[in-house]
């Protein structure tokens, strides 16, 4: 008989996957080109700091994306997901501003 994970196990995994995303955060902050890093920095170390856009970081590179395109597409879809409230009807009951506005603060959503 296999027993259902629990809350906390749930809440472990996801602290886990947010450390994760941090990670890969700093990775490709130092992956990054050396002509591209003075834009790019601000917009990647927000992310590194915004609850939500680690999350989105996180399932984003779980896709395994070949290139960057792909990743950004990948990451602009599940933000738009999240928007329509895929991530905040359980928390909220319904979709919330708070979510959008932080989404356009972090520019993953234009």
């Amino acid at each position: 008989m296999r027993l259902r994970p629990t809350r906390e196990c749930e809440v472990l995994e996801g602290f886990a996957e947010e450390e994760a995303a941090k990670a890969l955060i700093l990775m490709d902050i130092v992956r990054c080109p050396p002509a591209l890093l003075a834009e790019r920095m601000r917009p990647m170390l927000g992310w590194f700091y915004n609850h939500l856009a680690r999350l989105i970081y996180a399932k984003a590179a779980d896709c395994k994306p070949v290139d960057t395109t792909m990743l950004q597409e990948t990451a602009t879809q599940l933000a738009r997901y999240m928007i329509a409230g895929g991530a905040t009807r359980m928390v909220y009951g319904e979709k919330h501003p708070a979510i959008t506005s932080a989404l356009r603060r972090t520019k993953i959503l234009p």
